[in-house]
């Protein structure tokens, strides 16, 4: 990608409608534009990093055996109604009616039209268990919105659902997708852990929360320093707490898995016939992970006071190219478009800074924008055959020649 060939605009000044920092970053970066309350445009870059979170999460999802579907977003008032949540979820169900007064809402969640979905092609229990997941956009009236993606009414989120025989083997689904939780947040290079949780309003017994750590973080968590003890601090109990060596912190929630039992399954009339021939209901469990809230937590631990400290994983490039003075330097452009381009061929993903812009103006914004691998290609360093490489989160500077350029990024990012 390269700039000119863009809309992006970042801002110098901070916006007044920001109050945490990710926030503040992601809009001056132009990562995110807000359009109403709790509603954003997402622009090139946020889109990137989005596909990458999304390619990790279905390599994984489908390594576990998970197969991808996908549901619809407006779902009717019928289906809510066989669970009694139509009302019980009202505070954040979007209602809508079509123009033949028809109820219908927008999705939330997906229990109700997933459990549907089963309950018209499980009918033995040969069919039986399998695992399926969505990516897909989902829509919560929030009261407030607030810290722009952290508190969003719209967002992107995966929600799967497992559909077992019996409880013991509900269980080892949860396990299983436990496992692939960790497998997924492991690679986004940033700090997080998982504490014992509420189901809330989706129900069920069991429940795990998955926390980027932050200090603006919403959520207080209280883990144990040897590590066997974690928990929601809403959740803790006094006898526990008096069991371990407990250290605080704060938490930003951007994954959450609950086993669900037969909740929806009975309600739904969701079920299988046995080897005996006997109906029996069929065990489920959910799993959800917000991207899009995910994305802005990253951001949230990852910055310094001069922008985005992007993890290489999900960053929306890997290397950035700032050429300095390209619009009258042919040497410059010529160097720059053809790293550009080769790198690209090797896999590589860059962004090209081909503005006619000063120097500074560049710098700065290479620093915001945060991409891991900053290249920067001038007249005077071209004259001595060589090029000048950042590497953002730690700031080291490097004289590299201009002829390693390609060999020593793959080396880099290899590593």
């Amino acid at each position: 990608m390269k700039w000119t060939k863009t809309s992006i605009r970042t801002l110098r000044e901070n916006p007044a409608s920001t109050s945490i920092k990710s926030h503040t970053l992601m809009v001056r970066a132009d990562f995110i534009q807000p359009v109403s309350s709790g509603l954003f445009t997402y622009g090139p870059f946020m889109v990137r990093s989005l596909h990458k979170l999304e390619k990790i999460i279905r390599d994984e999802l489908n390594n576990q055996g998970c197969v991808e579907i996908y549901m619809p977003m407006v779902q009717p008032r019928e289906l809510w109604e066989e669970t009694k949540r139509w009302d019980d979820f009202s505070e954040i169900l979007q209602k809508i009616k079509n123009r033949s007064k028809q109820e219908f809402c927008l999705g939330p969640t997906h229990e109700e039209v997933v459990t549907d979905y089963v309950r018209q092609h499980v009918k033995s229990y040969r069919d039986l268990p399998f695992n399926i997941y969505q990516i897909q956009t989902k829509y919560r009236d929030e009261f407030r919105p607030r810290f722009g993606l952290l508190r969003a009414r719209e967002f992107s989120m995966k929600d799967a659902y497992s559909f077992d025989l019996d409880k013991k083997s509900a269980l080892e689904s949860y396990r299983k997708m436990e496992k692939a939780y960790h497998n997924i947040f492991s690679q986004l290079g940033v700090q997080y852990c998982s504490v014992q949780a509420d189901s809330g309003a989706i129900g069920g017994d069991y429940s795990q929360e998955f926390h980027i750590l932050a200090d603006e973080g919403e959520d207080t968590l209280l883990i144990s320093k040897d590590g066997s003890y974690a928990v929601n601090k809403d959740l803790a109990k006094k006898e526990d707490l008096q069991k371990y060596d407990i250290t605080e912190c704060r938490g930003i929630e951007i994954g959450h898995i609950f086993y669900l039992g037969q909740k929806y399954s009975q309600a739904m009339k969701a079920g299988y016939l046995d080897p005996q021939g006997k109906t029996q209901w069929i065990e489920m469990g959910c799993y959800g992970i917000g991207l899009s809230r995910a994305i802005q937590a990253v951001v949230e631990q990852s910055h310094d006071s001069a922008g985005i400290t992007w993890p290489q994983s999900i960053s929306p490039f890997t290397v950035h190219i700032s050429a300095l003075n390209i619009q009258t330097s042919n040497k410059v452009r010529e160097q720059s478009e053809t790293l550009y381009d080769v790198l690209w061929s090797q896999g590589v993903d860059c962004f090209l800074d081909d503005r006619n812009e000063a120097p500074g103006v560049k710098f700065k914004d290479a620093d915001l924008l945060g991409l891991p691998i900053r290249i920067t290609i001038g007249e005077r360093d071209l004259e001595k055959n060589q090029v000048e490489v950042v590497f953002r989160k730690s700031g080291e500077k490097q004289k590299w020649p201009a002829a390693q350029v390609e060999k020593r990024i793959l080396e880099c990012i290899h590593k």
